[in-house]
């Protein structure tokens, strides 16, 4: 009888040294998963407060963008600075991908490095050039595809400024924004366009009743974008001088979105003695406190005069 109860007690006792390293081994793992879930947590939060200031060529005084990620799970917004063009020119352009398109992200990267490129050649006539290069991106976003070859449908929105030979020309095609602070003021230069707009014009050509277009819900739709069928609407301005401490803003709609004109006034009233890179990104970062929900990708490129 003995004998039997030591064979139990051996058998018991082995049993629960492996139960224990069976519990020791489950809770070591479960410790492991928790805590790369909190660090790749504190990646995604890292992430969505901003990325690095990237210029494409020259210093942060000039030139600079920002951008913030939001709460979204991919950036589709793009931008590029560059303050070395021929004839000691400047440009900035910010794309803006279409988040209910294929592949917006694709097209806008796309059109950011093409612009970027077309623009280190001379400008014989560069409100010209802004409209071919409108038309040019249009049609390679249209021919865009996949590894398979396969069409992708595709779309962004584009506004640009150009700094050639100290007369500032700029470029607007969808929902983005092109802002001119002067003399501690803030003037929209671009015009949004969607469909808002168009019942805006139809209401003044009397084809609409304002009744008609207070039941409207599709008030924000793109009537034109980079990548649309028939690129129809194509805004180009400027050709003026330059005025010394003109800055332009062009920003993607995650931040007019989140705060007001006013707001963005009062910041350059504040700040303006602030380098391009800084005014970027601390603009981006003033959206980012006002913690609005779904917050989009969130994109600045600042150029000053």
């Amino acid at each position: 009888m003995g004998k039997v109860m030591d064979n139990l007690m051996k058998i018991w006792e082995w049993v629960f040294f492996v139960v224990t390293c069976l519990a020791i081994c489950y809770l070591t793992a479960e410790f492991i998963l928790r805590l790369r879930g909190w660090i790749a947590k504190k990646g995604r939060t890292r992430r969505k407060l901003g990325r690095t200031i990237t210029l494409a060529r020259g210093s942060r005084s000039r030139v600079g963008f920002y951008q913030a990620i939001g709460d979204r799970e991919y950036q589709q917004d793009h931008a590029a600075v560059d303050e070395d063009l021929p004839g000691q020119g400047c440009m900035a352009v910010l794309c803006d991908g279409m988040g209910g398109m294929e592949n917006g992200g694709e097209a806008s990267l796309l059109c950011v490095r093409s612009f970027a490129r077309d623009c280190r050649v001379y400008m014989e006539d560069p409100v010209e050039f802004l409209r071919r290069e409108a038309a040019k991106l249009n049609e390679q976003v249209q021919n865009l595809r996949d590894k398979n070859g396969e069409h992708l449908r595709s779309g962004t929105t584009l506004v640009a400024v150009l700094n050639v030979q100290g007369r500032i020309y700029w470029l607007n095609v969808g929902d983005s924004r092109i802002y001119l602070w002067r003399d501690g003021k803030l003037y929209p230069l671009t015009v949004d366009h969607n469909y808002s707009l168009q019942i805006k014009e139809e209401i003044e050509r009397g084809e609409m009743t304002i009744e008609a277009a207070n039941q409207e819900s599709r008030q924000e739709a793109l009537i034109s974008y980079i990548g649309i069928h028939d690129l129809s609407r194509i805004d180009v301005g400027g050709n003026y001088p330059q005025q010394a401490g003109d800055i332009y803003m062009l920003c993607s709609d995650g931040v007019n979105k989140a705060i007001t004109d006013e707001e963005i006034a009062a910041y350059f009233a504040e700040r303006h003695d602030r380098h391009a890179g800084e005014l970027a990104r601390g603009l981006v970062q003033y959206v980012l406190e006002h913690k609005n929900a779904k917050q989009d990708n969130t994109t600045v490129a600042i150029m000053k005069c």
